[in-house]
């Protein structure tokens, strides 16, 4: 992958994932980051998704942001 965007902020990490299998359904690798050490104990955090600078326009199309 060439340089990362964050392009989606999703509430927990469940969401985080599904958005990335969408991402990687479409052909788009996607990383998921963040979270901490509150999301270990069953609390809700934001986790970013981010994609390859090419690949950031048809990624939000995919996702519909």
């Amino acid at each position: 992958m060439s340089d990362l965007v964050s392009i989606h902020v999703a509430q927990g990490e469940a969401l985080a994932e599904l958005a990335r299998a969408r991402l990687e359904s479409q052909g788009i690798d996607a990383v998921v980051v963040g979270g901490d050490a509150s999301s270990y104990l069953g609390a809700s955090s934001s986790f970013e998704l981010h994609v390859s600078a090419e690949d950031v326009d048809k990624a939000k199309e995919v996702l519909g942001d």
